[in-house]
């Protein structure tokens, strides 16, 4: 792969904020004389791109550590313009931090304490009780326990996924999510157990599914009225970045295939496997620094069926 020239057919946009001048836009993919051995020499020094293990791990480091979206209506907000999110907005935002406690969880700048900073600014504390470093892990009731045990479970290896299995509460817990954009990820929890970010605080606001076995801080019955519910979903949207929404530099892409599903399973002539079903796949096309003109579709649009008349990028349809 490394003697390959980099994105070789791959549509990418003659303004991208990152790619653009390096693009051969009648044959797509770099131009001569780039190759990816070439790109990895210039991007590290010899003693990283030398070791077989590793760099690979390093290169996708450095361009994820570009991707920050810290411009959403909150950051503005917080950065000292009080214009910059609703009342209904600041009204879910002391709620997040008070009567609600969502921040016991979903702390520091990347709304979650399983993240490097919340977990220097919280001491190294912020897992299970009693779990030690197992920081950001929490049973919410999503699921049974004893059905779903997360991190309470074995790897491939057979290794324990905790670093203190024995602890209490280990079983069961599963990694707090960042809260940023939140509005795109959709559906949430790690069983995409609930569809929109109503059915989220509705959730909470009951003290999860099922309590028994001991819930994570904080995870109680909320008796949030209906304005106090919608105020939260308010705030949690002003955490979407528009260079995110619009897919703005630095955020603009290649084009590239994404699955969406699989095509309707049909006979085929192998003993080995008489029914075989293949992988739809999505094209997603190339942006540019100036990204498009209308938002992703999120996926409480999916279900309501908004987006299906271009109103939307990237548009989905339930099959």
């Amino acid at each position: 792969m490394l003697r390959l020239r980099p994105l070789a057919g791959q549509p990418v946009a003659s303004d991208d904020s990152i790619l653009g001048p390096f693009v051969d836009l009648e044959s797509g993919g770099f131009k001569e004389p780039y190759r990816y051995v070439s790109l990895v020499q210039a991007a590290f020094a010899p003693e990283y791109w030398q070791a077989p293990e590793g760099r690979n791990g390093l290169a996708l480091q450095q361009y994820q550590s570009t991707l920050v979206s810290d411009d959403s209506p909150f950051d503005r907000f917080a950065a000292g313009n009080p214009s910059a999110m609703t009342q209904q907005q600041i009204n879910g935002l002391n709620l997040f931090r008070g009567r609600a406690q969502c921040n016991t969880c979903h702390g520091g700048s990347e709304f979650t304490i399983a993240a490097v900073g919340a977990l220097l600014n919280n001491g190294g504390r912020g897992g299970p009780p009693n779990a030690g470093t197992d920081t950001g892990f929490f049973r919410t009731g999503v699921s049974p326990v004893n059905a779903d045990i997360g991190l309470g479970g074995v790897d491939d290896f057979g290794s324990p996924l905790s670093r203190n299995p024995n602890a209490p509460n280990v079983q069961g817990a599963f990694k707090t999510p960042g809260l940023r954009n939140v509005e795109f990820t959709g559906p949430y929890f790690h069983n995409g157990g609930q569809a929109t970010l109503e059915q989220v605080v509705e959730f909470y606001n009951r003290g999860g599914d099922f309590p028994a076995g001991g819930l994570g801080p904080d995870v109680r019955r909320l008796n949030l009225n209906a304005n106090d519910r919608a105020s939260l979903v308010a705030f949690m949207k002003a955490l979407s970045d528009d260079r995110v929404k619009y897919q703005r530099a630095p955020f603009d892409h290649p084009a590239f295939c994404v699955p969406n599903g699989h095509k309707p399973i049909v006979q085929v002539n192998d003993s080995r496997f008489t029914l075989s079903a293949d992988e739809n796949w999505v094209s997603i096309p190339a942006t540019g620094k100036s990204g498009v003109e209308v938002p992703l579709q999120t996926f409480s649009e999916l279900l309501d069926g908004v987006g299906n008349d271009g109103s939307r990028a990237h548009a989905l349809t339930q099959s």
